[in-house]
């Protein structure tokens, strides 16, 4: 099982490009406006930008806001980010299965399933003033998420971040968290 653990620890640490260009722009259901009525407070906080916190994740920005649209637009962006994920994953997990059958594979360690994650969404504007959205999500209860980053080391698919950009329509950096 080593060789399973060395395995996901490699792909979870390493930065893989999304498929989304900062040219591409993803179409939005348009069930988005009727988003702010479904907007899950028991999962989602919005923390203001911290210059101290976040100026190592967060280059060259400063604070913004977030309305109601633009969070159902985050949302939108982040199922499409996440199913397009699983989808890589899945043929990943498919050829490790093929190349070592002898192992006992857990899809639970590749794929994401994104209602079960918590959200914290910090709104920032870009260098070129563009909102953007560093999302952090993770599966843990951690009881202090509402008010301080969720921030761990390790800890495999249960935590994940990536960045959004709200005019552009698209993401980058989807960063999912290694196994020690």
């Amino acid at each position: 099982m080593t060789v399973a653990a060395a395995l996901l620890a490699l792909l979870g640490c390493q930065s893989k490009p999304t498929p989304s260009a900062e040219a591409d722009i993803v179409a939005v259901p348009k069930s988005l406006k009727t988003f702010r009525d479904k907007v899950d407070t028991a999962m989602v906080a919005v923390l203001p930008y911290d210059h101290e916190r976040d100026k190592y994740r967060l280059k060259n920005a400063q604070a913004s806001g977030l309305n109601l649209e633009e969070i159902g637009l985050v949302d939108s962006l982040l199922q499409v980010c996440i199913a397009e994920h699983n989808r890589l994953q899945s043929i990943e997990l498919r050829g490790m299965r093929q190349a070592r059958p002898d192992i006992p594979w857990d899809s639970t360690q590749f794929l994401i399933t994104l209602p079960n994650y918590r959200r914290q969404l910090v709104p920032y504007l870009n260098a070129k003033g563009e909102k953007e959205v560093w999302v952090n999500c993770f599966c843990d209860k951690t009881p202090y998420w509402r008010k301080d980053i969720v921030d761990v080391d390790d800890g495999g698919n249960c935590f994940f971040n990536l960045k959004i950009n709200l005019r552009r329509r698209s993401w980058f950096d989807l960063m999912v968290n290694g196994v020690a």
